[in-house]
């Protein structure tokens, strides 16, 4: 569900939202910016933000891992970063 409204934030607004920004930028206008065409909210409330087991994802734009768009984590069932349970949106789990 991030990933779809990410990609509708990218298409309205030319640009996937910045770290600063962060996921909040889904659910309402990023404040000061210069975004000129958000179309938002893109996700319905703010547990959209939240892994399958209730913890706010890690948002990285531009990314890391994914240097050209954006790293989105999840810190797995154990809450914690860095550690073996932790999911991204890239190919290998290299931190």
């Amino acid at each position: 569900m991030v990933k779809t409204a990410l990609g509708m934030f990218d298409v309205d607004c030319g640009r996937y939202p910045t770290t600063a920004e962060g996921l909040k930028a889904l659910l309402e206008r990023p404040n000061g910016s210069s975004i000129t065409n958000w179309q938002g909210p893109y996700l319905k409330k703010a547990s959209d933000l939240e892994d399958p087991w209730g913890h706010e994802y890690i948002y990285r734009c531009p990314g890391i891992h994914n240097t050209n768009l954006y790293d989105l984590i999840s810190m797995g069932p154990d809450g914690r970063s860095n550690t073996d349970n932790d999911i991204g949106n890239w190919a290998t789990q290299a931190q």
